[in-house]
């Protein structure tokens, strides 16, 4: 007979645990996790009763002289979880302090905190005080969590900072339900995200294996054998990837009829579900040799960031048949297949010499800017190639109205415009995307993939989506998964997926719990949109009301100074005060490049030693120093420290007299620039500050 292998379970709070931990001993406690993961019964792993600890299988295991883990053995069974790692004595005191128990509701593994005694006071019923919960069923909120024995005092709780006071007596699944429900999100909605109905009718309490698999557990354990636990280690972010909220899960696992498409918020987990996604496609769904997946997105920056995860998420026999790239990219390996003569054309001074010829070959009375713009906004935009086509589009959101005979004067620059990068063997991308559409539709080329995943797809114009759409091929499974967020739209390329062809009729779900940015930082950043029409990547709008930050921190501090020399040595100030390793995990932010490279001298002259991220290729960890970035170029990244530099009048936003749609993409892009914070973010001028600020 086969002898029973031991599994292991790791908590999500030991990978916090291990990242405070001074680098000497963190390497050591991380070699002895990867032990205990494999093999918890190796020889050299020793375990000791605690005393007076809450349950009688925890037990003590020795990492260093100084470093203890609280470990639950099995009485039955085979699997050993880890739940503490820290000094000996608060592991001890933790061990005194925390349960570890299968939810006789939903059957999922729980660690929650014991009350003190001035919690349990306040348990008690007071005629005076209307809890939050006061009018929720008790069965209900048993089967969302709440361990029996909390249930009183959850029932007394008034306000939700109330609830926070106490977020590590719950587990985080319980306190994060508990925070939506006193934000208004209805009951009934919160248990389907959970799938709670799916979950066993019977629990057999003591049956730790059982519970280890249900999806609860999964939101809270990883386990110690698993490729995904080594990568959690290496930063927070990484555990913050591997642990997918319910919701989440859904949506990477679930077998979808067609297109799907993911909003949410900066900071909800859109990239992780798309990581997860194509790690799921890859290893599951479409696992023969030839099945191939495209994940792409705008950015280059964020697909190297994406590529590299997937990297290290996904079975290496599998990542093999990832496409992982930015449209541009691949747009441009595919061409040079298809057309090896066609170049496409990205060089904005190339671009204003042609126009220029154009212009000077035709006698008409329009700007180079404007022409520029129709060019951009309406015929590559639109795919237009005739002028019967153009005299019949819309120019909705242009401004300027067109009557026929200035449509057809501006007609014969574009025609001008068109010959010239023919002569010249010039493309634009939107032109190109729509080429290889056209060859895809009439069967001259084959899509190579059979399913496509998008992220920032608020960043992709009309010809964009177009293609992306028929290179999922239209209407099968899994084929097409699309997220983004329009509060975070930098860009002039408002479009709706219906118009693109792609139907996400029934298909379409909202991440509303903000993982990153504090709830203090989060209102103030979304207050800058506040009002304004946000899309939502298709034919309605979306709002910000439904999402909530998980954590609370504090609000951004907002520093007026009364010139560039004193706001400087403001910030500098504030940057020397932080310790020395948190210099890589911060990053200041201006406007412009121009405003970038002057403070780079400035605070490399008073001490302050800077890394600029590079604009193609993803952050150097290896580089010393305070991050340094545009607000275009912190897209897709985080920090624990923000530092948004010269928010002045006439930078923030640039321009004057803007178009409203110019003002709501200068409004995205700060926005962009605040929700990159994960603890702080201090927003400094000098002078005048910006209108956003007041």
């Amino acid at each position: 007979m086969n002898p029973i292998v031991p599994q292991t379970l790791i908590h999500r709070s030991v990978i916090q645990q291990v990242q405070t931990m001074p680098l000497k001993e963190r390497k050591v406690v991380e070699k002895f996790l990867y032990k205990f993961g494999e093999i918890p019964t190796a020889s050299g792993i020793i375990y000791e009763k605690i005393p007076e600890s809450l349950d009688n299988n925890y037990r003590a295991v020795c990492i260093t002289s100084s470093i203890y883990g609280v470990v639950k053995k099995p009485d039955r069974g085979n699997l050993y979880l880890m739940l503490c790692v820290s000094l000996q004595q608060s592991a001890y005191e933790w061990a005194r302090d925390h349960r570890c128990l299968v939810n006789s509701y939903t059957g999922a593994i729980q660690v929650s905190g014991k009350l003190s005694e001035a919690q349990k006071t306040e348990s008690m019923p007071d005629p005076f005080k209307q809890g939050i919960f006061a009018n929720q069923d008790d069965r209900l909120l048993l089967k969302l969590g709440v361990p029996e024995d909390l249930l009183l005092w959850i029932k007394n709780v008034a306000t939700a900072d109330e609830l926070s006071s106490v977020y590590y007596s719950l587990s985080e699944t319980v306190y994060e339900s508990l925070l939506r429900l006193a934000a208004g999100t209805p009951m009934e909605t919160l248990l389907n995200e959970h799938s709670y109905d799916s979950l066993p009718v019977l629990v057999d309490t003591e049956d730790y294996s059982a519970a280890a698999t249900n999806p609860l557990s999964l939101q809270s354990f990883v386990s110690g054998g698993d490729h995904s636990f080594r990568e959690a280690l290496r930063s927070p972010l990484e555990a913050w990837r591997v642990f997918l909220h319910p919701s989440q899960r859904v949506l990477v696992e679930k077998n979808w009829s067609g297109a799907v498409r993911v909003l949410g918020e900066a900071g909800t987990g859109k990239t992780v579900v798309i990581l997860h996604r194509a790690k799921v496609l890859v290893e599951r769904i479409y696992t023969q040799s030839s099945d191939r997946v495209l994940v792409t997105t705008f950015s280059r920056n964020l697909a190297s960031d994406i590529r590299e995860r997937l990297s290290e998420i996904t079975e290496p026999e599998a990542f093999v048949r990832l496409d992982v790239v930015n449209l541009d990219q691949w747009l441009n390996g595919v061409l040079h297949k298809l057309e090896p003569t066609l170049q496409l054309l990205y060089d904005n001074d190339k671009k204003q010499e042609l126009w220029k010829q154009a212009i000077l070959n035709v006698h008409q009375s329009l700007t180079y800017s404007f022409l520029s713009e129709e060019w951009d906004r309406i015929i590559l935009a639109q795919g237009i190639l005739t002028l019967e086509d153009y005299l019949r589009a819309s120019r909705a959101g242009r401004g300027k109205s067109l009557n026929e005979k200035a449509r057809q004067e501006a007609w014969s620059v574009f025609q001008a415009y068109r010959e010239i990068l023919r002569t010249e063997r010039y493309i634009e991308p939107a032109d190109a995307m729509r080429l290889v559409r056209e060859l895809i539709e009439k069967g001259e080329w084959s899509s190579p993939y059979r399913s496509v995943v998008v992220d920032e797809a608020q960043d992709m114009g009309i010809q964009a989506l177009k293609l992306l759409s028929v290179l999922a091929g239209l209407d099968h499974e899994n084929n097409l998964m699309i997220a983004g967020d329009s509060h975070q739209r930098i860009y002039p390329r408002k479009t709706s997926l219906s118009i693109c062809g792609i139907n996400i009729r029934g298909r379409s779900r909202k991440l509303k719990l903000s993982y990153r940015t504090p709830e203090e930082i989060r209102k103030f950043a979304i207050r800058l949109l506040e009002g304004l029409p946000v899309d939502d990547l298709d034919d309605g709008f979306d709002t910000s009301s439904e999402t909530i930050a998980l954590r609370k921190g504090t609000k951004p501090e907002i520093l007026n100074y009364i010139n560039s020399n004193a706001e400087v040595e403001g910030i500098a100030e504030r940057i020397m005060m932080l310790p020395k390793e948190a210099l890589k995990d911060s990053c200041l932010v201006a406007r412009t490049s121009k405003q970038l490279h002057e403070y780079e001298q400035q605070l490399n002259n008073l001490g302050v030693l800077t890394y600029r991220l590079p604009r193609q290729n993803t952050d150097d960890r290896t580089k010393q120093g305070l991050r340094i970035a545009t607000m275009h170029r912190v897209k897709g990244l985080e920090f624990e420290h923000i530092f948004i530099a010269g928010v002045n009048k006439g930078i923030v936003p640039m321009g004057a007299a803007l178009t409203d749609e110019q003002d709501l993409q200068e409004r995205s892009l700060f926005y962009v620039a605040l929700t990159r914070a994960k603890t702080s973010v201090i927003v400094s001028s000098c002078g005048k500050p910006s209108d956003y600020l007041l």
